[in-house]
């Protein structure tokens, strides 16, 4: 059923509630529908609840007749207003869409070009999926939401939010103190302390500092002392970490430095603050000076081009791999999709593969595909780039869900992190071993599907904006 009304960038609603919720439902919403002689066709924003199964599926697929691919979908943990009703919302912004169901986060997708047509309701368009009938009400296209706070705002929000607290744990101290109740006192305005530490050194600081002190001391007739055994231990290991700098290791020099300003934030602050920069020094020169360590590896891809030249997609309507020289290149990945692209079947059976995988973005991830039986059972080792190192992520996709196996992290310094990387995935009777730097991930066969010797190549994009990632070097065996 599709309304006359036409939207452009805003943000659709509709609610829905199950007839039956103790049945399987679902249904959806048209975004930028259009029914002329050029093109039928639009968006499907969609849901999917299946009772077996503890999240509801959202989709968004972008149809014109008779062709459609899914631009991305996610699990969410949907919860109703009291009334039973959810709310679906899809906010269109040029050529991209966010879709929320109720409280859970949104999914992003990018459709290419503008946005903009009719909008209706959605039934019966997910394929040998029984649905109970599914009621909906309020329907409207409003205007799009504020936009989003900028970077100082958060930071200002941030910092309301922690003087509020301080003032709260505050107050609440001067009234323990009042109902004589000095030990419990002493820690809410240790709570206090422990934010003020966290402030950006000023006059404020400095200030609610002078607040607290004297209500401590009122508390805790013992604070002078602690405070100067903290001191004169922050002293020592603050000491002890200017030598391991002095050394030539900045980063066990930073890491004892840090732990000196649990003791002493104050006057370790600038200690902190300097090793740091001496460790981005440190990072920058090993950069240059190891500039080979970072380069792609040495292989020609005949292997890559062989067991995947006449590959295939397990999934269909995922992102695209290309095949060129050395390099196999997933163009563009939607944003909440992953694309696997899997062996020629012809090739024999494996039971350990090998691929390069060069992980930029802290949201793209890449790998292998193995175990696969058809597209609605296989299990994914990726690399992704974390804060402080890679990270080893093994899921596996069984009965309509994902089932997350093991992440690691695997700690590499700062400069090591633009290089590649070989991922090693062996799968047997026994069960999974992955290896990846320095980490091994080794998981029983009973969390996992047979070992049916299938590989394939695996990206996946977790973020905000479509990205490309490449892989290199694959190895069968041995």
């Amino acid at each position: 059923w599709v309304a006359n009304a036409e939207h452009a960038d805003h943000e659709i609603v509709v609610e829905w509630k199950p007839v039956d919720a103790s049945k399987d439902h679902h249904g959806g919403l048209w975004v930028a529908f259009t029914d002329d002689a050029a093109r039928h066709g639009g968006l499907r924003v969609l849901f999917h609840r299946r009772i077996a199964d503890p999240t509801t599926m959202l989709e968004v697929v972008t149809y014109e007749h008779p062709n459609w691919k899914t631009l991305g979908h996610v699990f969410v943990d949907a919860k109703p207003q009291a009334d039973g009703f959810h709310r679906l919302a899809a906010r269109v912004s040029g050529s991209r869409l966010a879709v929320l169901l109720d409280n859970a986060p949104a999914l992003e997708v990018d459709a290419g070009h503008p946005l903009k047509g009719r909008t209706g309701v959605l039934a019966g368009m997910i394929a040998k999926a029984p649905s109970c009938p599914v009621r909906y009400r309020n329907l409207r296209i409003d205007p799009l939401p504020a936009d989003q706070p900028s970077d100082e705002q958060v930071r200002a929000n941030a910092e309301a939010e922690s003087r509020d607290a301080i003032t709260k744990a505050v107050t609440e101290g001067k009234a323990l103190l009042a109902q004589k109740q000095p030990e419990a006192a002493s820690l809410r305005l240790r709570d206090a302390l422990a934010r003020i530490d966290e402030m950006a050194p000023g006059i404020l600081r400095d200030n609610l500092r002078k607040t607290i002190d004297p209500l401590l001391l009122q508390a805790d007739p013992l604070t002078p002392k602690r405070r100067k055994t903290a001191q004169a231990i922050g002293a020592e290991l603050g000491a002890l970490a200017d030598r391991y700098a002095e050394a030539g290791m900045p980063r066990a020099g930073l890491a004892l430095a840090t732990h000196a300003a649990n003791f002493d934030p104050e006057t370790q602050a600038a200690r902190v603050a300097a090793l740091r920069d001496k460790v981005r020094q440190w990072n920058i020169a090993q950069a240059t000076a190891r500039a080979g360590e970072l380069a792609p590896p040495a292989d020609d891809g005949t292997a890559l081009r062989d067991w995947f030249g006449k590959g295939r997609k397990l999934i269909a309507g995922t992102a695209d791999f290309v095949l060129d020289g050395a390099v196999a290149r997933a163009g563009t990945i939607p944003v909440q999709t992953l694309s696997v692209w899997t062996a020629d079947p012809n090739k024999p059976k494996l039971a350990k593969a090998s691929v390069y995988v060069q992980p930029l973005d802290p949201k793209v991830g890449a790998g292998l595909c193995c175990d696969f039986v058809d597209q609605t059972d296989y299990t994914i080792v990726l690399v992704e780039r974390g804060a402080t190192g890679l990270r080893l992520r093994v899921e596996r996709w069984a009965a309509q869900q994902w089932i997350e196996l093991a992440v690691r992290t695997v700690p590499l310094d700062a400069w090591r992190l633009d290089g590649w990387f070989q991922l090693t995935v062996e799968s047997t009777e026994q069960g999974l071993t992955v290896q990846c730097a320095d980490t091994e991930v080794k998981l029983p066969r009973k969390q996992l599907g047979k070992p049916v010797g299938t590989f394939g190549l695996v990206v996946a994009n977790f973020g905000k904006q479509a990205a490309a990632c490449e892989l290199r070097a694959f190895q069968p065996g041995p």
